[in-house]
C-alpha cells in the first residue's frame, strides 16, 4: 500500500483524494463497528487531508507551490 502510494504522489491531487478515500471508507467502516474514537481519529485525518488536496489542485488563489506527501 505505501509503495502505491509513493507512485502516485507526483499526480497532482491524486494522492491526496486517494488518501482521504481510503480514509472515509475506513471511518464508515470502524463505523459500523461503533469503535468512535477509532472513527474520530479518521475523521481527524481527513480534516487535515482536505486543505493539503485543495491546495494541491490550486484551488486556493495566488497558489503556485505543489505540496508532497
Amino acid at each position: 500500500v505505501i509503495t502505491a502510494f509513493n507512485m502516485v504522489d507526483a499526480v497532482d491531487g491524486l494522492q491526496g483524494c486517494l488518501s482521504i478515500i481510503s480514509f472515509l471508507s475506513l471511518a464508515m467502516l470502524i463505523g459500523i463497528n461503533e469503535q468512535f474514537k477509532l472513527t474520530s481519529i479518521c475523521i481527524c485525518f481527513i480534516a487535515a487531508l482536505i486543505p493539503f488536496f485543495l491546495c494541491n489542485l490550486s484551488i486556493i488563489p495566488g497558489n503556485r507551490y505543489k505540496v508532497f506527501i
